[in-house]
């Protein structure tokens, strides 16, 4: 099969089908997304060697009669799939471990972290991490559930009344869906980004900044949830000096960063609570695209088939693309 795989680069190979392991799936990939993370995967973070990609769509094609199946999966089935594999899927669960899946302390993480991702033309999953895609939901819109999902992981995290201010930082690919999520909620809602043109795919009700033309120095200490999807190492200052003393920050950037020296007297001194945030609820993404809630389906600016892989890679990294899918 054909697969973008990252060993000190990424190349395009072909390689043997997977076989699943008992309580896996096999799913035939229909498209795949290509996210900020998968770029950073690529030049080095987190260690990560093998097949790159973790946001797709696909078809079962087979699994074990006995896996642990609770969300009724079947053969043929259009699917979605949680990126976590917890230790429950193996040999290695800890009786005394009552960790969510995404942080069991033996969990493989799909095309991040021991388990090869879906930017190939098969990949496999534990059948309890599968949630079937409605009817309604098409398969573009279904390829972006993962995100969605990850964007709505903020709405478990922190509470959104009328008179809660909050901040994006970040017009990317993750940024513009957090907004999209946070424009349903009550909450005055501002996103900070560099294109306005992309920023205009927001409804009317959000407030548009762009970061380069003009002083941000009003807006310091204006906010009372900040969430950081910029997707490089200075959202995080940033975000520091927006939030308002007793006020959240919200981390959803991750990326290959130097290590400089980090001054943590403002947290300390504003009192300034610090939350990471990484995945969410499928469910709540599923809910989200059924009853037509969020239009996906604006951001997706590219599709681009397997064959000509590396050149998806090369187009996600660009300003002019909000979101790449490859098609299988």
């Amino acid at each position: 099969m054909k697969a973008l795989q990252f060993r000190d680069a990424v190349s395009l190979v072909s390689l043997a089908q997977p076989t699943p392991k008992r309580g896996e799936a096999l799913i035939k990939i229909i498209r795949s997304g290509v996210c900020n993370t998968d770029l950073e995967v690529a030049k080095g973070y987190i260690g990560f060697s093998g097949v790159l990609g973790h946001e797709f769509v696909g078809l079962v094609v087979e699994f074990h009669d006995d896996s642990y199946n609770p969300n009724n999966i079947k053969v043929g089935d259009r699917v979605v799939g949680e990126i976590n594999a917890a230790c429950e899927a193996s040999e290695h669960c800890l009786p005394a471990c009552k960790l969510p899946r995404s942080h069991c302390p033996h969990r493989t993480v799909l095309g991040i972290l021991g388990r090869d991702g879906c930017f190939a033309e098969y990949l496999t999953l534990p059948v309890c991490n599968l949630h079937p895609v409605p009817p309604v939901v098409t398969d573009t819109e279904a390829c972006f559930v993962e995100p969605l999902a990850a964007a709505s992981r903020i709405l478990e995290q922190v509470g959104f009344t009328g008179d809660v201010n909050v901040a994006v930082l970040g017009d990317g690919k993750l940024g513009m869906l957090i907004a999209e999520v946070l424009a349903l909620q009550p909450s005055k809602l501002t996103l900070f980004g560099k294109h306005m043109e992309k920023m205009n795919r927001l409804s009317a009700k959000v407030e548009r900044v762009v970061v380069n033309d003009i002083d941000l120095a009003e807006y310091y200490k204006s906010f009372d949830v900040v969430v950081d999807a910029t997707g490089n190492e200075n959202g995080f200052t940033f975000a520091v000096r927006l939030v308002k003393p007793l006020g959240k920050i919200i981390l959803k950037t991750t990326c290959h960063a130097s290590d400089p020296a980090f001054d943590a007297s403002l947290l300390v001194i504003d009192e300034i609570v610090v939350i990471g945030s990484r995945c969410g609820p499928f469910k709540t993404a599923l809910e989200f695209l059924e009853k037509k809630l969020i239009n996906v389906t604006k951001y997706l600016t590219h599709e681009i088939g397997i064959d000509d892989g590396l050149r998806a890679l090369e187009v996600a990294r660009s300003n002019k693309c909000i979101k790449c899918h490859i098609i299988f």
